[in-house]
């Protein structure tokens, strides 16, 4: 992604740009010093933005794509050039009309490499329920993690969904927003809960009844084993994928970026690269948590005979699991100076070793621009982890 961060201000030094004032332009994100400018931009695009989308003119002129420094540049019959440096400046000034001729008659060819070049960032945003995030709800514990779950399990399916019709396309006739979307996640919900929640409860009755097992405890013991070894079997299985390693990537630029946010770093692609990939608060350590909790919680109510009730209190104490699990996740990520509680999450620090991969500095770049828009759209957002945790994982990411 290319982006115009700067424009030329008064006196000859470049002004930087806000997030809250962009306009998209020419497949790139334009950004001004204020608003008034930005709708200037936005009314005439063509009378104010540098010439050659911001490459540097000379280099255009000879037929090649070089990065100009914003802060060299040139005004002529009210049209802005820049250059990659001073001494580009002075040999454009030399014989301006010829160089004008040469870029111009260049560019079209060049304009051409840079609409089909990939790694265009296009970013979609909705606004979060405020009675779910900001509300009663928000304070009130379990019922919180409940709600909150539900909510993020329906903005990461519109997410995925949206991402799809975008990677699909203007040419394809398929969307993803529509009855398909909707049944691939029903499907994909049928199949999670049989697999991972009432496979294991059935298998596990079946083990009881060969072993002739009458501790309740034990039983749910070896549900929740097997429901840890289908978990981590398919996470390592899918993670084999060449499109989920890809979408495992992004996870981990995710996870760099709020490493790094959190540790008060620049948000560049170089220095969110030396985070590391794991983070206390991730989705994979909350499945690992979910099954460590479930034991208990199915452990104190017992393991009924009757398999179809067995597998129904199953379905039915899901939102408990998940509340409880949810309150943990939160607890432990406020108390991460404390040795125990760093112990405790350790094993969701290794589990997450399955979903994320190293990420490219264009991953992390998206991952940086997302967060971006988040800090734009809640300007008040602080970093919650404490200061000596997030320099811990900053130092362990530079090892």
């Amino acid at each position: 992604m290319r982006s115009r961060t700067s424009e030329p201000g008064e006196g000859g030094a470049p002004v930087q740009g806000k997030l809250d004032h962009e306009h998209r332009w020419m497949g790139l994100t334009w950004r001004f010093a204020s608003r008034e400018h930005c709708k200037k931009f936005a009314a005439a695009p063509e009378r104010y933005a540098p010439q050659y989308t911001g490459y540097d003119a000379l280099s255009v002129a000879g037929g090649a794509l070089v990065e100009a420094d914003p802060a060299v540049w040139t005004l002529h019959d009210d049209r802005l050039y820049l250059h990659r440096d001073r001494d580009a400046q002075a040999a454009w000034a030399a014989d301006i009309p010829g160089n004008l001729a040469r870029a111009d008659a260049a560019w079209p060819a060049l304009r051409a490499q840079v609409e089909a070049a990939p790694g265009e960032i296009v970013v979609h945003e909705d606004d979060l329920n405020p009675r779910i995030y900001r509300g009663a709800l928000a304070k009130t514990p379990l019922l919180r993690g409940m709600i909150m779950l539900w909510d993020a399990l329906g903005l990461g399916t519109r997410a995925l969904m949206w991402s799809a019709d975008v990677a699909l396309g203007e040419d394809e006739d398929v969307s993803f927003s529509g009855p398909l979307g909707i049944g691939t996640m029903v499907v994909s919900l049928a199949l999670g809960l049989g697999l991972f929640l009432l496979l294991p409860a059935a298998v596990a009755g079946g083990i009881e009844n060969l072993l002739n097992i009458h501790s309740a405890l034990v039983t749910n013991f070896v549900e929740g084993f097997i429901r840890l070894l289908l978990v981590i079997g398919y996470i390592w299985l899918i993670g084999r994928v060449p499109d989920i390693k890809r979408l495992f990537a992004y996870h981990g630029a995710e996870h760099k970026t709020i490493n790094a946010y959190e540790a008060g770093a620049d948000l560049t692609p170089q220095s969110v690269a030396r985070f590391p990939l794991e983070h206390p608060r991730c989705g994979t350590g909350f499945l690992l948590v979910v099954v460590v909790v479930s034991v208990f919680v199915f452990a104190f109510l017992g393991h009924p005979d009757n398999l179809i009730l067995r597998l129904g209190s199953r379905i039915l104490l899901i939102p408990l699991v998940a509340g409880i699990a949810y309150e943990w996740i939160r607890f432990a990520a406020k108390h991460l100076d404390n040795a125990l509680v760093r112990a405790l999450i350790q094993p969701n620090l290794w589990l997450q070793k399955l979903t994320t991969r190293e990420p490219g500095l264009d991953m992390l770049e998206v991952a940086i621009c997302a967060l971006q828009r988040v800090l734009v759209a809640e300007p008040n957002i602080t970093p919650v982890v404490a200061e000596g945790a997030a320099a811990g994982a900053a130092e362990s990411g530079a090892k």
